[in-house]
């Protein structure tokens, strides 16, 4: 019996062992995980930005368009005004 009580100690002791192995293990495991999380969530912030940078840009590129081609029609509409008055008051004459 005494060494029926042996055999079991030691096979807990060694199963003890080899779970404080395996749960050292998964620390690491689950250390390299949130490590490798981090650095992918860092990568898609910069993505993020870039993307945001250049739809920016080409935001800003579609305002600068539509400004210069209403300046240019506020100017040709402008002239297209003193012009048929010039005419108007010189055909009067």
């Amino acid at each position: 019996m005494n060494e029926l009580v042996q055999d079991y100690e030691r096979r807990i002791v060694s199963f003890e062992k080899k779970f404080e192995e395996m749960k050292n293990g998964m620390l690491k495991i689950e250390n390299s995980v949130l490590a490798e999380g981090r650095e992918q969530r860092a990568m898609l912030q910069l993505v993020k930005y870039s993307f945001d940078d250049r739809q920016h840009k080409r935001d800003n590129i579609t305002k600068l368009k539509q400004i210069r081609w209403t300046t240019v029609s506020s100017i040709l509409g402008t002239g297209r005004v003193v012009f048929l008055n010039i005419q108007w008051i010189l055909g009067h004459f």
